[in-house]
């Protein structure tokens, strides 16, 4: 989601400095490496040596890690209440989600699952190009965000947008809906890694969540293990989508609700609509 290049050239700029890094952002870095420090490694092995009495207690936090994560959550807060710096902090937002995953805090990780994609709806990154559009097809000018100054900038949107979404679909595999329906992403998928990374300057992605073939066909240029993941996991959400409206509308169908989902005219229960069809992954889930 970083540009590594970008990210250590604006450290050596002073902290007053426009493009130094923001706080929010290395306090969020912070708190996520610390479980690659010693220390990290230590307590993990300490809580996994543990008794099984011993295991039922809450295991010792990270202090280190527990302050630079209240700092983060703090200038998210702020963020929150003036809108200032809102990309960045959002990153932040982003990188501290995952560190609350790695730790197993499962509320506060279903809850930053939802505040971060709600956040951001209003940057318009879910727009094809990231340029929010009106009913009418026409660019609407965004209060929230300035347009990217450059390729890597629209880039770096893009990624921070699919990681934000990636991190949706995988804390709703226990069968909970998700923050954002696919239907309303239209957002390019991203570059691959080693040209990010390498600032060239090439065309997007041509492929979004609605072309055709995009879980069969992998366009070399564009293709790397972090894309395939990301594919793999907005497939198995399309799963968990169909599972939690399979539950919610078999017993609308029990009770003579046909007509309430079935705005095609067919039962939204007919095995068809999983399409074994593997060319297109035509789901049809209404």
């Amino acid at each position: 989601m970083l540009h590594r290049p970008t990210l250590l050239n604006n450290l050596n700029y002073p902290p007053t400095h426009p493009d130094f890094p923001h706080p929010a952002l290395l306090h969020a870095i912070c708190a996520t490496a610390s479980r690659y420090t010693f220390r990290g490694r230590l307590d993990a092995s300490l809580n996994a040596s543990l008794s099984a009495q011993q295991q039922l207690q809450p295991p010792p936090r990270d202090k280190f890690a527990e302050f630079h994560a209240n700092k983060t959550r703090a200038y998210v807060n702020a963020t929150m209440s003036n809108g200032q710096n809102i990309f960045d902090v959002w990153q932040a937002c982003i990188i501290l989600s995952w560190w609350f995953y790695s730790e197993g805090r499962w509320v506060e990780v279903w809850i930053q699952a939802g505040f971060q994609t709600r956040a951001v709806i209003p940057l318009g990154l879910n727009y094809l190009g990231l340029i929010k559009r009106g009913p009418d097809g026409q660019a609407v000018k965004n209060p929230y965000l300035a347009p990217p100054k450059s390729h890597l900038e629209t880039e770096t949107r893009k990624r921070a947008w699919w990681m934000s979404i990636l991190f949706d679909r995988i804390v709703s595999v226990g069968g909970w809906l998700h923050s954002v329906d696919e239907r309303d992403i239209g957002t390019e998928l991203p570059l691959s890694y080693a040209h990010y990374e390498a600032m060239i300057d090439m065309p997007p992605n041509p492929q979004t969540l609605h072309s055709d073939s995009v879980y069969t066909r992998h366009p070399f240029e564009y293709t790397d293990s972090y894309l395939l993941f990301l594919k793999g996991v907005m497939l198995f959400g399309r799963i968990t989508d169909y599972a939690v409206r399979m539950g919610i509308r078999a017993p609308l169908l029990a009770h003579g609700q046909q007509g309430t989902y079935g705005h095609d005219g067919q039962s939204p229960l007919n095995p068809h609509h999983l399409s074994p069809n593997a060319t297109n992954t035509t789901f049809n889930l209404g």
